[in-house]
């Protein structure tokens, strides 16, 4: 039977569940809002494959991977850039996948866009749905075991997450496939499902209709001066930089992170991953990288299979291989875990009370010269912006 005597240990990668013969464990949401495996003791069989398969004391044990090789990349096609985070790597993978009749696994919203959850895609016409940035752990659900049903049949498997989801999958799994790519992406740390739920609520109310479409990293304003956008039904729109609005702005301060993301256990490559997918920040200090602030990718490739599906984006993306520790300097977190900020358990409390916005204007409040600086240089950057896209479409 699985204990958890560490909250800060559990990942709720959701393995453990996947894992029992019995279907003796469900993931419950904590006071946060973080999933924790629950043990129902009339069905537990004491068989304790929970614990021994538990990914997190695998990654402690297991030696650091060898030093990848890193990648610049592009996508050629500017619309399918534009609507990516970074710089579209993932659309390419996910359609080579396709195309060859497999199936991809990823994190997509709910119809209500409250809650995030892995789902299987088949068709092109649907690949929509994983693009895009989600700052909200995901619920794995049953993608572990839809995993091994198609790979068991022989249909070739893209599957993404966080590091510590794609740990899960191979804990899961136990063995090799052939047909099973892996990537993972570099995580800053995953925020709180319920507060998440909260503030969407919350801007919801204020907007006086449901919201049809959310992006946490939509580039008007440019890749690195990304927005927090959500459309609602009724026409409105809510749209406010990283750095100003609240949700954003408890996500970059780490306040709104699980207790096990500043202890990661899956940093420098430990996931098992074929491949890590990243914005490349710092991709200004390569020469050899175009940089028009509409996203480049960073690409780690981790083993041959890894670097056997990315060969076949080549064709559709400007593709430049970079110094690894040069692209990993500005990439700290690949390496590196969040840092755990004393004011997170108040902040957590006030939030849950009384909402993100709140607590984030009690604790990480916006100065109105920060709002002016904002505004300004938002004009200037859309400006510069609008006319390059312009050029770029003649």
């Amino acid at each position: 039977m699985i204990r958890i005597t560490d909250s800060g240990a559990c990942t709720g990668c959701g393995a453990c569940r996947a894992l029992c013969p019995r279907e003796a464990i469900t993931m419950r949401r904590d006071e946060n809002g973080f999933f924790y495996p629950e043990v129902n003791l009339d069905l537990c069989a004491g068989c304790s494959l929970c614990e021994r398969s538990c990914p997190v004391d695998a990654a402690r044990a297991h030696p650091t991977p060898a030093a990848p090789r890193a990648y610049a990349v592009q996508n050629a096609d500017t619309d399918t850039r534009e609507r990516s985070s970074s710089g579209g790597v993932f659309a390419l993978l996910a359609s080579a996948v396709l195309d060859a009749g497999g199936v991809v696994f990823g994190a997509a919203f709910s119809v209500d866009h409250r809650a995030v959850r892995h789902i299987a895609v088949r068709q092109k016409s649907e690949l929509f749905r994983l693009l895009g940035s989600k700052y909200v752990q995901s619920e794995t659900g049953d993608a572990y075991r839809q995993t091994k049903n198609f790979l068991e049949e022989g249909t070739p498997v893209l599957f993404g997450g966080t590091p510590c989801q794609v740990a899960g999958l191979y804990a899961y799994l136990k063995k090799e496939y052939p047909q099973l790519t892996t990537y993972d992406v570099v995580c800053h740390g995953v925020p709180s499902p319920l507060l998440w739920e909260k503030y969407l609520a919350f801007r919801e109310e204020c907007a006086g209709a449901p919201a049809r479409r959310v992006s946490f990293r939509d580039k008007k304003y440019g890749w690195r001066r990304y927005s927090l956008v959500i459309e609602f039904t009724n026409g409105k729109v809510y749209r406010k930089r990283h750095l100003l609005d609240p949700f954003m702005r408890a996500f970059l301060k780490n306040v709104t992170l699980r207790s096990s993301c500043f202890s990661c256990a899956f940093k420098g490559g430990k996931s098992g991953a074929d491949l890590t997918l990243a914005d490349f920040w710092g991709a200004e200090n390569f020469a050899s990288v175009p940089d028009d602030d509409s996203g480049t990718s960073l690409v780690l490739t981790h083993s041959e299979k890894g670097a056997e599906l990315f060969s076949r984006v080549f064709p559709d993306a400007r593709v430049r291989e970079v110094n690894v520790a040069k692209a990993l300097s500005h990439n700290g977190a690949f390496e590196h875990s969040a840092d755990l900020p004393r004011e997170r358990e108040e902040f957590l409390s006030l939030a849950r009370e009384r909402g993100v916005e709140t607590a984030a204007r009690r604790f990480f409040p916006v100065s109105f010269s920060e709002k002016c600086r904002s505004a300004a240089l938002d004009t200037r950057v859309g400006t510069m912006l609008q006319k390059r896209r312009q050029k770029r479409k003649r």
